[in-house]
């Protein structure tokens, strides 16, 4: 399934897409939505981010808690500078990268996952 927001929804500024049966999230999905502070993609299938949120610089939440997950690329968060919550948890992830620069995040939640280890 391909999600596409036209220029119309630049002021959309929350998105809930949770419970559905997503797999995969294009690298382009949330490209018009410059105005957008949260997104909901949790109880999905999704496996993987495809870099979605190299746009969005001003999202503040993310919740893609209940995926499929398995990797989380450094560089595909790197542009969240306003994130406070990224909510990561009972997914399939069995490590984090140190490299992960979050300045104003205020929760991270990894409960429920395979972590074997955690790079600080």
């Amino acid at each position: 399934m391909k999600l596409d927001f036209s220029e119309q929804a630049q002021r959309l500024t929350e998105l809930d897409i949770s419970r559905n049966d997503l797999v995969m999230v294009e690298s382009d999905t949330f490209e018009n939505l410059k105005s957008l502070k949260k997104v909901n993609m949790s109880f999905n299938h999704i496996e993987t981010i495809n870099w979605c949120f190299r746009k969005t610089d001003n999202l503040e939440e993310i919740y893609l808690n209940n995926n499929k997950l398995t990797v989380i690329h450094k560089d595909e968060l790197d542009n969240l500078k306003k994130i406070r919550i990224l909510d990561l948890a009972f997914n399939l992830l069995t490590s984090i990268d140190n490299n992960m620069y979050f300045f104003n995040l205020q929760e991270l939640h990894l409960n429920g996952n395979k972590l074997t280890s955690i790079i600080v």
